[in-house]
């Protein structure tokens, strides 16, 4: 924009010394017919960039509206997401069958209860089955994990001093 308004004015000013011979003559004529010329072209010089910046301004002004739909969308969106699977999770841990499972140490029943929460959820990338301990009983999908025991793990010790059954954490 400063380049552009220098450059119009240098021709604007250019334009004026064209007729500077005429303005300096004793003919009234000429000056006032040179002078409106000039005049008028500085207002529709004015004009034109006000409308420039109108519009440019009302273009920054929706695409800073666009940005801002797209992050309050992306900020629900996460916010539900993790939401969802919160209840998912609390439901599971909350499951009769699962609890049994966890006192019996039964694999097979476990391996079926986190299959079916990871197959029909999108949101997990794995799902972690361990006793009160922190051994790990199971997990799916079934990949072959570097420790047996999650004690350790600031996620563990959270789920421990809040007395809650589940924790979900993204990894």
């Amino acid at each position: 924009w400063s380049r552009a308004l220098i450059y119009t004015l240098l021709i604007l000013f250019s334009f004026i010394l064209s007729f500077w011979d005429e303005i300096n003559k004793n003919d009234q004529e000429a000056q006032k017919i040179t002078t409106r010329i000039f005049i008028g072209v500085v207002l529709i010089f004015l004009v034109g960039v006000s409308y420039i910046w109108v519009i440019q301004s009302n273009i920054h002004n929706y695409a800073k509206n666009q940005l801002v739909n797209k992050l309050v969308y992306g900020r629900n969106l996460a916010e539900s997401m993790i939401l969802t699977s919160q209840d998912k999770l609390e439901i599971l841990s909350k499951n009769k069958l699962l609890i049994e499972a966890i006192k019996k140490n039964d694999t097979d029943i476990l391996n079926g209860l986190i299959k079916d929460l990871f197959l029909y959820s999108t949101t997990f990338r794995r799902v972690l089955i361990t006793n009160e301990k922190g051994d790990l009983l199971t997990n799916y999908p079934y990949t072959n994990v570097d420790f047996k025991n999650i004690a350790f793990r600031d996620y563990f010790k959270k789920v421990q001093a809040e007395k809650k059954v589940t924790c979900l954490t993204f990894l």
